[in-house]
């Protein structure tokens, strides 16, 4: 599920349930929305329900919607001082699958 501000959805023309897709610089997710008090307005929180994404778990996996598929192992998003991924990433939200 992709999780957004209760707050949000209204302004955006959404509604809990809706199908969302999450547009971002490597591709796109697309997941059912559900609205929360727990995320930050200006955030759109995706979880990492199986931990990583690999062929290993099934191939069921390749379709969940899953957080690191919005950010990636270039240097320019890397942390120099810890060397960590930077996971804030820039999105647009569009009501409906891609």
């Amino acid at each position: 599920p992709l999780h957004i501000t209760s707050s949000t959805p209204a302004r955006l023309g959404f509604r809990t349930g809706d199908t969302i897709t999450v547009d971002f610089e490597n591709g796109h997710v697309t997941g059912r929305l559900i609205t929360t008090g727990l995320v930050h307005p200006q955030a759109v929180g995706i979880g990492g329900s199986l931990g990583r994404v690999t062929n290993a778990v099934g191939p069921k996996a390749e379709s969940y919607m899953h957080y690191n598929r919005l950010t990636n192992a270039k240097l320019d998003n890397t942390d120099p001082i810890s060397g960590g991924v930077i996971n804030n990433v820039p999105v647009k939200l569009y009501k409906g699958g891609k």
